[in-house]
């Protein structure tokens, strides 16, 4: 989820059973009306499961001259539901690309329509 440098993360670890969920909560208050919560409950207890002590193995994934470090601007990415200058397949307007709280309820089609006049 793209976020802006002043978000704060926060991780809940709750145990269910034989079952391990993590809620992920994300609070930012330039990019999120409201706070981006997702769920998920995907680890099992298994006592007899073997970890190796090193499963992680080091790999450069992209040749880059040395001291170079890829971003963009702010507003520059060229994806288009962060750079308002841009347009998806659809266009889309800029402001429901953004999200938000209001985009997800069904009054919000009417906003739409205005919109994309």
């Amino acid at each position: 989820m793209m976020h802006s440098d002043q978000a704060v993360v926060r991780t809940r670890w709750r145990r269910m059973g034989e079952y391990l969920q993590a809620t992920v909560i994300i609070y930012d208050p330039i990019d999120f009306t409201e706070p981006y919560i997702r769920s998920s409950m995907m680890w099992v207890n298994d006592p007899a499961m073997v970890m190796s002590p090193y499963p992680c193995e080091e790999a450069t994934e992209t040749a880059l001259t040395r001291g170079t470090v890829p971003h963009f601007l702010p507003r520059k990415s060229p994806l288009p539901g962060v750079n308002p200058n841009l347009t998806d397949r659809f266009g889309t307007p800029f402001e429901p690309r953004r999200g938000g709280a209001e985009t997800m309820y069904p009054e919000y089609r009417a906003r739409l329509k205005e919109l994309m006049k």
